[in-house]
């Protein structure tokens, strides 16, 4: 378990989940704090997926954590449910490892390259789960890992774990490439904002955090979401993208609404604004069709 300074010395901060769902199950170990001779490093990941196995190793390696993490997931399906909840898994264990929010420096920053792509990440350890990451990814998969999921991977693990992040990747040509660099510039961001400051302190103003609960922190991931598919909703002429949009949009309303911790006013108002979005899709999608008929004349 996460400890702060005591007699002028450190406990490892450390912990371990279980995720076990209808789709996946999920055992991950954690360690923040590694020593070449008192806590040496050790990493398997076993996911399912080659090429994620291959992403959080390069996190955790880059980081300086100690990382076992093992998946039994629906694969058969296809690779949304694993990466997903594999990422929630280690946020939620990030999250518990680190414990409260004080004696680190809680702002990292960092830059990795790969040949000829260049990826930055910067990371807020601050109670206050948000992420945006642009890679720019082209190909539709790397490996057996869908490149759509690659950005939900970050966004699942920033919701977990309570932290602000942004990933972008500069530059680069190659898929793989970027992918990697971007999972590395994570790590180092991580192995510089969870660094001891020698000290108790509360790295806020505030000087306190205000823990995010689980209720709390899927509304987030509600609200998130909503806010995406609005932003591509109409950045997007394809008319499968609108389909799947209401589809998504009616999936969250049903976890929102049975969201014990929203209050009945809320549901009301947030399931309302779906609702419209919803309908505007169903326009949007008409409007495209009809142009796209039109076009055909």
């Amino acid at each position: 378990m996460a400890s702060a300074a005591s007699a002028g010395t450190f406990e490892a901060r450390s912990a371990t989940v279980s995720r076990v769902t209808n789709e996946t199950k999920i055992q991950v170990s954690l360690s923040l704090d590694t020593h070449p001779t008192l806590a040496p490093q050790t990493i398997s990941v076993k996911t399912g997926i080659g090429f994620l196995d291959h992403m959080l190793h390069a996190l955790a390696k880059h980081g300086g954590m100690s990382l076992t993490l093992a998946c039994d997931g629906d694969l058969w399906i296809d690779d949304h449910h694993t990466a997903e909840d594999c990422a929630l898994a280690l946020g939620a264990a990030f999250k518990k490892a680190l414990g409260p929010v004080k004696g680190i420096k809680r702002y990292g920053t960092g830059h990795a390259p790969l040949d000829e792509a260049l990826s930055r990440a910067v990371i807020d350890i601050s109670s206050r789960p948000y992420c945006i990451a642009e890679l720019g990814l082209k190909r539709e998969k790397i490996g057996d890992l869908s490149c759509e999921m690659i950005p939900h991977v970050f966004h699942s693990f920033a919701m977990e774990a309570g932290v602000t992040l942004h990933v972008d990747c500069l530059r680069g040509d190659n898929d793989h490439h970027r992918s990697e660099s971007a999972f590395k510039a994570l790590a180092l961001a991580i192995k510089e904002a969870i660094t001891r400051t020698g000290s108790d302190d509360v790295p806020s103003t505030k000087g306190e955090y205000a823990a995010f609960s689980d209720a709390q922190s899927s509304e987030q991931r509600a609200s998130m979401q909503a806010m995406r598919l609005l932003t591509l909703l109409f950045s997007s002429c394809d008319t499968n993208f609108a389909l799947r949009s209401r589809r998504s949009l009616s999936r969250m309303a049903q976890r929102y609404v049975s969201s014990s911790a929203a209050k009945t006013i809320n549901r009301l108002i947030f399931c309302s604004l779906l609702a419209i979005i919803s309908w505007s899709t169903a326009i949007f999608e008409a409007l495209i069709t009809n142009a796209q008929f039109v076009a055909c004349q």
